[in-house]
């Protein structure tokens, strides 16, 4: 199992390392779509080799985008699940399209299609 924040809100003045911030409220029309099919990538890699799993609990909350997943114990799989258990592996990211605000760094609306365990 694995638990944490795909993505966590931000502010014009507490923007991520590309320069951008989610606003509260991106979710809201597109979460229902990502939870039909929730999975777990590597590496935002979009191939079912690349599957490590699934995520069990998406919701929002007053921080972020919170999740909670379950690692397959797929042969495929080992080399990123002994990672996990190591506490190597940390990173969390969203793939999908982001709808900006008029400040063009503001993301306002996300068509979430995967969050992906990632390096950094």
């Amino acid at each position: 199992v694995i638990e944490g924040y795909a993505s966590t809100f931000g502010t014009p003045d507490k923007r991520d390392r590309g320069g951008e911030y989610v606003m509260p409220g991106a979710w809201t029309k597109t979460l229902a779509d990502f939870r039909k099919n929730p999975v777990i990538l590597v590496d935002h890699t979009n191939k079912v080799s690349s599957i490590a799993g699934s995520w069990t609990k998406v919701g929002v909350d007053q921080r972020g985008l919170a999740v909670t997943g379950a690692i397959s114990n797929a042969p495929g799989v080992r080399d990123t699940r002994f990672k996990l258990v190591e506490g190597h592996l940390k990173g969390l990211s969203i793939g999908g399209i982001w709808h900006y605000a008029e400040d063009r760094y503001g993301i306002e609306e996300i068509d979430l299609f995967e969050v992906s365990l990632v390096a950094v």
